[in-house]
């Protein structure tokens, strides 16, 4: 069986180009630099936290994609109920209109309440006076 030439000295140093040639590092042909091993290997370390980030921002758009078309199929069910027409322009656009319906429906509410509550004053203060002042 024979045995691979090591690829440390005694005192520890690399045989260079036979320590390159035996690895990944030696596929070019030419033993690479020092210094560029060095800049490999730091970028080889990098590479584990930025793929787990790419992994984390490839699920939070994968969700963000997933909420908007939860969204445009709401707007666009909200929009039926309306009668309005979601196909006129942008989802936002509709989701505005529906807002604006929203508000006028709010404003109309708060009108009447407080219609009647000068109604129900006027009825009670009518009701407070005496039978022959109301003639």
């Amino acid at each position: 069986m024979s045995r691979k030439p090591p690829l440390l000295t005694r005192d520890g140093a690399p045989h260079g180009p036979r320590a390159c040639s035996a690895c990944w590092l030696g596929e070019a042909g030419a033993a690479p630099s020092l210094e560029t091993v060095r800049e490999s290997l730091a970028a080889i370390a990098d590479l584990g936290p930025m793929l787990e980030k790419q992994t984390g921002l490839a699920d939070r758009i994968a969700k963000m994609e997933k909420d908007q078309a939860v969204f445009v199929a709401e707007v666009a069910a909200i929009a039926d109920e309306l009668a309005l027409a979601a196909s006129s322009g942008a989802i936002l656009d509709v989701a505005r209109a529906i807002n604006d319906r929203v508000q006028t429906a709010n404003a109309a509410q708060a009108s009447r309440q407080g219609n009647n509550k000068v109604s129900d004053a006027s009825a009670k203060d009518s009701a407070r006076l005496p039978k022959h002042s109301r003639s």
